[in-house]
């Protein structure tokens, strides 16, 4: 029976240090000695023989063996193989030593699945000789990584969430370190800091324009469902329309601002408020002043609006007319001293800001003459006077009449009557036609003033008139056409009007005595 080959190691067999490792056999036959084979190829062996004693020899080969940690554990076997063909061999199991290696993060169950807030178990692992002794956990977030100074064990329980979604560790044994990779846990959240984003990051817009709104969020999973808001003033609207990550919206002077809701199978989560800045043109232009002007007199009209973004301090003014602008005016109000035929027309005010420009409807403006005015003053002043005129003539034909008809009656009762009174006859027949009738007329005036005055308390005065008739006849008669009768009567008749009141306040003082 061949003998078994006899394996010498060292008893110290580290990692990255070189050991000379030998195999030797005994035998009887030097010139053939058995073959010696390791199971362990790629290192530098040395084969030698040596004699013993009594015709024994010994076969020796030797492997300068570097040992690592990959071999601990594993079995080194030497071969004899003799020349009649037997074989032998002896293994024995390396026992290296290591600092730790393939250090990871274990989850005990398995699931890397969570729920943000989940309390997980992690252990870390690694292949190390001796065993690793002392650990180091740190929790690798976005913005950096963070040793967990509270956890040093081989085994720890965290409480996982958005910030704390990978871990790994540091296992340590007296021949080094080594850190684990990176554990990461799916940690499952509703969605987080949801905010509303502008692709191009403008803020400011103008009224009317479309605009591109993103509704972002942290979340795990991805959020799959949106609800958009507008806003108001009076309250918040939801678009019920726009469901999507992304919508366009035409903004308005109503639709400055914005939020979003984003949900996922955990949970939902708003945004804050995006604010727009909308810049809307002037509203409801108009030009207020006056539509009718005189020639030479001057005009002023006023651009008003009553609504605008941004402020009236942004604005600027332009006036035309008849579609031609007014040159050199820009302001607010449009004046112009002097005017004349060719400032009338149509005017129309310019308003123009940051959103662009906005017109006024057109205002008419109508010149009127000076001159025409003073000539529908005079017609009028011209018509009174005719008015005025025809009046008192009228009055004075009036008392003429009357008191042509009291004289008449006078004579009528003078002739049929019964009475003793005084008559008094005044001379007509010396009044030639070529006097003047307002001569003749004061004779006669003369004689009817007497004959009031000096009548029987039982005679009518009216009969003293009649006497008077025929006096007045022949002067209208014999008055010439270019004379005015009617002065000289209305003198006449004041005078006889006059004597009349007085001589019945005095019958009515006698009568009751």
């Amino acid at each position: 029976v061949p003998s078994r080959p006899a394996i010498q190691i060292p008893t110290d067999l580290t990692e990255g240090k070189r050991a000379p490792i030998s195999c030797s056999v005994e035998h009887t036959c030097p010139p053939s000695p058995p073959t010696l084979q390791w199971n362990r190829a790629g290192y530098k062996l040395t084969d030698r023989q040596q004699s013993l004693k009594d015709g024994v020899w010994k076969a020796e080969t030797v492997m300068e063996y570097l040992p690592s940690y990959r071999d601990h554990g594993a079995e080194l076997e030497c071969k004899a193989t003799y020349p009649n063909g037997l074989r032998s061999q002896r293994r024995v199991t390396l026992n290296i030593t290591f600092s730790p290696k393939n250090t990871r993060v274990l989850i005990p169950d398995g699931k890397k699945e969570r729920k943000e807030g989940d309390a997980v178990s992690l252990t870390c692992e690694s292949d190390a000789n001796p065993a690793a002794n002392a650990f180091t956990w740190y929790n690798n977030k976005r913005d950096g990584t963070v040793e967990l100074r509270e956890e040093q064990g081989r085994s720890i329980t965290v409480t996982v969430g958005r910030g704390r979604e990978t871990f790994s560790c540091t296992a340590r044994n007296p021949l080094g370190t080594e850190n684990s990779t990176l554990s990461e846990l799916q940690v499952l959240f509703s969605p987080k800091n949801t905010r509303v984003l502008i692709p191009d990051g403008k803020k400011e817009r103008k009224e009317g324009d479309a605009v591109s709104l993103t509704c972002a969020s942290d979340a795990n999973p991805a959020a799959n469902a949106f609800t958009w808001y507008n806003n108001k003033r009076d309250g918040t609207v939801e678009l019920r329309e726009e469901q999507g990550r992304s919508i366009t919206v035409t903004v308005g002077r109503g639709r400055e601002t914005f939020s979003c809701a984003a949900r996922n199978i955990i949970g939902d989560g708003k945004s804050t408020v995006l604010g727009l800045q909308v810049l809307y043109k002037a509203k409801d232009v108009i030009i207020e002043g006056k539509d009718e002007v005189k020639e030479g007199a001057a005009l002023e009209l006023e651009c008003h609006f009553s609504d605008y973004n941004p402020p009236t301090t942004q604005y600027s003014y332009s006036w035309y007319l008849n579609g031609n602008p007014v040159n050199g005016e820009t302001g607010r109000i449009l004046q112009i001293n002097n005017i004349t035929e060719s400032h009338s027309g149509n005017y129309s005010c310019n308003v123009q800001n940051g959103a662009g420009p906005s017109s006024s409807p057109g205002f008419a403006v109508t010149l009127t003459s000076a001159t025409t005015g003073e000539e529908q003053l005079t017609t009028v002043i011209s018509g009174i006077s005719i008015i005025s005129g025809s009046v008192a003539g009228a009055v004075l034909i009036i008392l003429l009449i009357l008191a042509l008809y009291l004289y008449l009656r006078y004579r009528k009762s003078q002739k049929g009557g019964a009475s003793g009174g005084r008559r008094v006859e005044p001379d007509y027949q010396n009044s030639q036609p070529t006097e003047s009738p307002y001569a003749a007329l004061q004779m006669g005036d003369t004689a009817v003033y007497d004959v009031m005055k000096n009548p029987q308390a039982t005679e009518s005065p009216y009969a003293a008139l009649q006497m008077g008739d025929t006096a007045v006849y022949d002067v209208m008669k014999n008055s010439h056409s270019t004379e005015n009768p009617y002065a000289a009567l209305q003198l006449r008749d004041a005078a006889l009007y006059h004597d009349i009141k007085l001589k019945n306040s005095e019958r009515l003082d006698i009568n009751p005595k």
